[in-house]
């Protein structure tokens, strides 16, 4: 029995060894599907670029690093698309700071980073590398601070208890081990092709995505979803009396700090076309921080454009033309707030 235990004790403490030494091993992205393969790119050629965006499909598909740059040739940006599907705060927060963190000072001075609602770990996420990677200790405590600033008390408990399993769970190094793998054999040079950005429409030419061709024409068949994006932005100013959540905006404050730190110029984009709670959520927060690190398109008054059928892929995405004319604003406004700080 002494022999079996003695063994058995000893079996566990390899196993927890191995499992800390992977995670020491692993790189932060692990888990994340195309932002992998990105920042490996970005660090090979890190001396051709000095501007970053980051966020999630919205900025992935929507902002045209190439246009970007020609606006403001002058300034002379050479910027490189982080953003990625499905990347949304805390996640994209958590992939923000870690990448800043591994900078020298002065390699990057421009990041362009969509605000963004916290979106809560859906069920069938838990479990899912994906879904935890990134769910460090300090990324719990600012879930759980997060929901705790919620004014639905009904669902606090039980997001709670979903963050601290989704956080124990991503204490399993082995379950990522197959993303390893598959990040250091496979060649998916796509995602990292023409600066990062890609729109939908030119992953179609690329094939292998029937779901968004018929995304698209699912829209296109009835686009009268679209009613209730407009109505949310048509009058912005009736969100910003709503509750300010601190623990988003002390995040915020935190990586524009970091990032100042390392020379880096943040940014923060409201995008159009969300909900009406999301920007229940983000008004207060946007009314908190300075005019020159944000940048407001959200208002279908003021950027009607942004809302047409013609520039629309889906309900909540532009197409191309769209995303032409949205990297066009961000670019002007953005050419505006340095020619104030200079």
């Amino acid at each position: 029995m002494r022999k079996f235990l003695s063994a058995f004790i000893s079996i566990c403490t390899i196993v927890i060894a191995l499992n800390i030494l992977l995670g020491i091993i692993y790189p932060y992205y692990i888990g994340e599907i195309i932002y992998p393969y990105k920042n490996k790119y970005l660090e090979k050629n890190i001396n051709s670029y000095n501007s970053v965006v980051f966020g999630s499909s919205r900025m992935w598909r929507q902002f045209d690093t190439h246009i970007f740059d020609s606006v403001l040739s002058d300034d002379k940006l050479f910027t490189y698309n982080m953003a990625t599907g499905g990347t949304f705060n805390p996640e994209a927060y958590y992939l923000y700071k870690k990448f800043i963190s591994e900078l020298d000072s002065g390699q990057i001075k421009l990041a362009i980073i969509e605000l963004q609602a916290f979106t809560p770990i859906a069920d069938e996420n838990i479990k899912t590398v994906k879904g935890n990677y990134w769910l460090n200790t300090q990324m719990l405590k600012y879930c759980i601070n997060y929901i705790n600033g919620n004014q639905d008390d009904s669902i606090v408990f039980d997001l709670k208890s979903k963050y601290i399993q989704a956080y124990l769970y991503n204490l399993n190094n082995f379950s990522k081990l197959k993303n390893w793998f598959s990040l250091l054999i496979s060649d998916k040079s796509f995602f990292v092709e023409n600066n990062g950005h890609s729109t939908f429409e030119d992953q179609i030419v690329r094939g292998g995505v029937k779901s968004l061709r018929n995304r698209n024409n699912e829209f296109l068949d009835d686009t009268t979803v679209l009613t209730e994006r407009i109505s949310a932005a048509s009058n912005l100013d009736l969100y910003k009396n709503y509750t300010l959540n601190n623990v988003h905006l002390d995040i915020l404050l935190d990586m524009i700090n970091l990032s100042a730190a390392k020379g880096i110029k943040v940014i923060f984009i409201l995008p159009p076309r969300l909900t009406s709670e999301s920007y229940k959520e983000l008004m207060p927060v946007f009314m908190k921080l300075s005019d020159s690190d944000i940048i407001n398109l959200a208002s279908y008054n003021e950027f009607s454009d942004f809302y047409t059928v013609e520039n629309s892929f889906d309900i909540g995405h532009l197409n191309k033309d769209g995303a032409y004319r949205f990297t066009k604003e961000v670019a002007n406004r953005v050419k505006n707030i340095i020619r104030k700080q200079k």
